[in-house]
């Protein structure tokens, strides 16, 4: 039976009901977390929810995710699916209120719902295009009013493509759901956090880089020195760390897989093996730096 948490319940998937005045479903009012699971045990779940707290507060939503609280319940999601390796969806819009108004009513209660969900394989080569980028200049917030996500990546799938990689002012910034590395003879550079998620397998991932002491650098990144690179990688809580062959239908590198991906993948992995000892892997054992921000 596939469980769901709502609002301080746990229910099967197709009785689980929210408000057709629900704001979240009227005006996509409202912010959420994708937090994968490995061995029954929740992944960087403190980081996740600190992001999602500094989301609710930009967005004055009144809902403060307590740590021990939503351990508990997604915790017991993993459980009931099984536990092995999956990844958890965790939404909280600004709830229901009597009329449809673009200003909230004083008083409203968060709606707060949560699903196990099967992770994506982010270890397969992707191959992926480049489009505008035409969101709003917000997008450090998880919101869920994602419609130009899906259609950039809807666009990536009709031309074959797995992902999108999005450029504005003819510098890169980000996938459609996925931050981006780009390696550079032994130079590995990232976009800075300026208008772009702060992805929690992007700081991770920055953290290992410089402790295995490799020239890691956020810097803008012109567009056009893609075709120059020798690698290039994405990231995010289900991808974890995933190769791109192709930008544009050209190929990276001799288009497969490079030595440095398999490197900071295999650092990766095994710093998630090594801290699955607890019931959380949390990254401020990790020692990331506060500075680089919570964050795909």
């Amino acid at each position: 039976m596939n469980t769901v948490y709502l609002d301080g319940q746990f229910l099967p998937i197709d009785q689980a009901r929210v408000s057709v005045m629900d704001r979240g479903f009227l005006f996509g009012d409202g912010v959420y977390e994708v937090i994968p699971s490995q061995d029954g045990k929740l992944v960087f779940l403190d980081l996740h929810l600190a992001r999602l707290n500094s989301n609710l507060k930009a967005l004055q939503i009144d809902y403060h995710c307590e740590m021990q609280e939503w351990t508990d319940i997604l915790s017991r999601l993993v459980a009931e699916h099984g536990g092995g390796r999956c990844s958890l969806y965790l939404q909280l819009t600004r709830g229901v209120q009597q009329f449809r108004s673009h200003v909230s009513a004083p008083g409203v209660q968060p709606t707060r719902f949560a699903m196990v969900m099967q992770p994506n394989e982010g270890t397969r080569g992707m191959r992926v295009i480049t489009l505008p980028d035409t969101r709003w200049h917000n997008c450090e917030i998880k919101a869920i009013t994602l419609l130009a996500n899906v259609m950039y990546q809807q666009e990536a799938k009709r031309q074959g493509a797995d992902e999108a990689l999005l450029v504005r002012d003819g510098l890169l910034t980000e996938g459609a759901a996925s931050n981006v590395f780009v390696v550079y003879g032994t130079q590995v550079h990232t976009p800075p956090l300026e208008g772009i998620l702060p992805g929690i397998t992007r700081r991770v991932l920055l953290e290992l880089l410089h402790r295995h002491q490799v020239d890691c650098r956020e810097l803008p990144i012109p567009v056009e020195q893609l075709a120059r690179a020798d690698e290039i990688w994405l990231t995010g809580s289900t991808l974890q760390i995933a190769p791109v062959l192709a930008v544009d239908g050209r190929a990276v590198g001799n288009g497969e897989p490079g030595t440095a991906w398999r490197r900071a993948l295999h650092w990766y992995q095994r710093y998630l093996q090594v801290r699955r000892g607890g019931q959380d892997v949390t990254s401020n054992r990790i020692g990331v730096p506060a500075g680089r921000g919570t964050g795909c």
